[in-house]
């Protein structure tokens, strides 16, 4: 895990703007694992970036940007990463299962409860968490063991993204249109951390279904076709976490066994 001066996982160019995506990516990858220390890597990400009241910052923020001048913009990415409205619905789910994997209770209910006064919007009012109905769910494990039979019919969004994901069209939010998928589209860190989830917590064969099938039918990656990974979702995330693109690739290593062992994957590999 590359770490900056708070103990937080962040790009290898020190960029903290997904810094809460990756520390649930990392508190869940470790308990894949069945590490433990996940527990208290999640409470102390916790103490980092919740604000209270339901509200999350990306990253603590940093006094200087050694890429800009000091002088003319002495606090750069502060709106950015530390304000809570500029929280995503893919930061936002990983602060969800920060909460479940931290056991941090008040936490999560402030966190839910925001949700529901944002009408399943996260707090940019751009993003919205219908499709994140099973992961709230299983978040709330033991509390939600009576809606187990509602994942049956929340986790046919799964399915459903799955199949967004076989399409060689993709939706870009940046021109407001449908483009073609290329090698490069290799972001699956939350859909791997759902799938993960519905695994491990009140499992349905509709979410063994959606893991599967994304695993088979999405496009190749440059992670399968260039760095030759059998699994396309490990593919993926290998691609996306190239040192090259300032990933960390130790975040894609800690991922692919369970990839391997819980995703279709074309002649699997021993990796022990």
């Amino acid at each position: 895990m590359f770490k900056d001066e708070f103990g937080l996982p962040v790009a290898l160019d020190g960029d903290g703007g997904d810094t809460l995506q990756r520390s649930g990516a990392w508190a869940s990858g470790r308990l894949s694992r069945g590490d433990l220390s996940a527990y208290w890597f999640a409470r102390f990400v916790i103490g980092q970036l919740y604000l209270g009241r339901g509200n999350w910052r990306r990253h603590p923020g940093r006094q200087i940007d050694h890429d800009q001048d000091p002088a003319r913009d002495p606090k750069p990415h502060a709106s950015f990463w530390t304000d809570p409205k500029m929280i995503s619905r893919d930061q936002l789910i990983n602060g969800f299962v920060l909460c479940r994997i931290g056991r941090s209770w008040k936490t999560l209910a402030a966190t839910t409860l925001g949700v529901i006064l944002r009408l399943g919007f996260a707090p940019n009012w751009r993003d919205h968490l219908i499709g994140q109905a099973s992961l709230i769910i299983r978040c709330w494990h033991p509390f939600s063991l009576l809606l187990w039979p509602v994942l049956f019919v929340t986790d046919l969004l799964l399915v459903f993204g799955a199949l967004a994901d076989s399409i060689p069209w993709r939706w870009k939010h940046e021109t407001m249109r449908f483009v073609r998928r290329s090698g490069d589209d290799a972001d699956v860190d939350n859909a791997v951390l759902q799938y993960w989830l519905a695994h491990a917590i009140m499992p349905t064969p509709v979410a063994w279904l959606a893991r599967n099938l994304h695993a088979w039918a999405m496009p190749e990656t440059f992670g399968t076709t260039k760095l030759k990974i059998k699994n396309k979702l490990a593919g993926a995330m290998y691609w996306k976490h190239r040192p090259e693109s300032h990933g960390d690739q130790d975040l894609a290593k800690l991922w692919h066994p369970w990839l391997e062992e819980f995703t279709w994957t074309k002649e699997p590999r021993d990796l022990r």
